[in-house]
Formats: structure tokens, sequence, C-alpha cells
């Protein structure tokens, strides 16, 4: 698999629309706030969390899924017929 270059600053926004712009924002605050949310809930016992950290915490922990995979077929059926 191809490696994409890593583009970083305003060179990564010049040819978005404003509507991938938007996209792309809420994104990344979406995931900013994760972050944070994460240090603090972690602050106690790791106070120098990194975003490394986060990520090697998710390897090993994937998050709990709220609803059964039938649960979730059922739902993508009841979207398909509106």
């Amino acid at each position: 698999m191809a490696k994409l270059p890593i583009v970083s600053g305003t060179e990564a926004v010049k040819g978005m629309q404003r509507l991938g712009w938007h996209h792309h924002m809420a994104l990344i605050l979406s995931a900013h706030l994760f972050l944070l949310r994460e240090k603090i809930h972690n602050a106690e016992g790791f106070p120098l969390l990194s975003c490394q950290d986060i990520v090697i915490m998710l390897e090993f922990y994937p998050p709990e899924r709220d609803e059964t995979e039938d649960e979730i077929f059922r739902q993508l059926k009841a979207r398909h017929r509106k």
C-alpha cells in the first residue's frame, strides 16, 4: 500500500472546497476534544499522557459497543427503507 505524503499547515487545505474545509475542521475539533477528555480522565494516573499514548491504548482496548451487531443491521435496514 502506498503511503500518502504528510502535508502540514495551509498546504493541506489549499485545494479544499468550503464544505470540505468545514468537514475537515469538524473532524479536527472532534479529535482534539476526544484527546482532551482522555487526558483529563487519566490525569491522576498519567499526568503526561501524550497523543501517542492514547493511540496505543486504543489499539489495545478497542471501544465497547453499546449495540449488538443485530441492532446495527436493524437500524441500517430501517434507514434504507425510508
